[in-house]
């Protein structure tokens, strides 16, 4: 599958996918499941990526707001990105395996997902068809912004934006205590003070702002 990247006849640029028979899928599914239950055993809090109920959206709404309690008390804060090319091609199947016996992976469950990873063989299918304009509008057209949004059956970038920002506040504050996203949010830093002069826009005074435009009343 290609990977959006400039040259297309590079082979490094496309990602391999498995497609599995009907009876492939469901021992897959079980594998997954089962796996889930060993994974929640050593997983950390911090840990968010293939969860379930979690995303990585959590890591990310959680250090945008440790950056932003910072830069209010004029605290410093050092963050360390790290992105590995091909992350899990370069990783050893032999270490995974032994990693998944310290866990304490029953043997039968180790050697089908094993089995997964020997004598596999894949291909790459290229210059599939397209999918179709959604209105097929050019700018020539001269048609409203107004117009389109009523063709495609949607509203403005900004309205969207204000409602996936609602829903994600309250998935946020229905989270359990101890969650990573609602312990940051809810919390303060423990030293530092504001700068003079009229406060920076957090992210909680945009949702109150947000809160109050749809008349949604703060204890529902």
């Amino acid at each position: 599958m290609y990977k959006n990247k400039v040259d297309r006849s590079d082979c490094n640029n496309s990602r391999g996918i498995s497609l599995l028979c009907t009876v492939g899928k469901v021992l897959a599914r079980i594998v997954l499941r089962r796996l889930k239950i060993l994974g929640d055993r050593v997983y950390p809090e911090s840990q968010s990526g293939f969860r379930g109920n979690r995303s990585t959206t959590d890591i990310l709404f959680s250090i945008r707001q440790l950056q932003e309690k910072c830069r209010e008390q004029n605290q410093p804060l050092y963050v360390a990105f790290i992105d590995l090319t091909k992350a899990f091609d370069l990783v050893s199947r032999k270490g995974l395996f032994n990693a998944l016996r310290k866990i304490g992976c029953p043997p039968t469950l180790l050697s089908i997902i094993e089995s997964f990873h020997t004598g596999t063989k894949g291909t790459i299918n290229f210059d599939g068809e397209t999918s179709e304009k959604i209105l097929g509008l050019k700018w020539q057209d001269k048609v409203t912004n107004t117009e389109v949004l009523e063709r495609a059956g949607t509203t403005t970038v900004f309205s969207l934006l204000n409602l996936r920002r609602l829903r994600w506040l309250g998935h946020t504050w229905r989270m359990e205590d101890g969650r990573v996203p609602k312990d940051i949010f809810c919390g303060e830093l423990k030293t530092g003070r504001r700068c003079r002069g009229r406060p920076l826009l957090r992210y909680k005074d945009v949702c109150k702002r947000d809160i109050n435009d749809t008349g949604i009343e703060a204890d529902s």
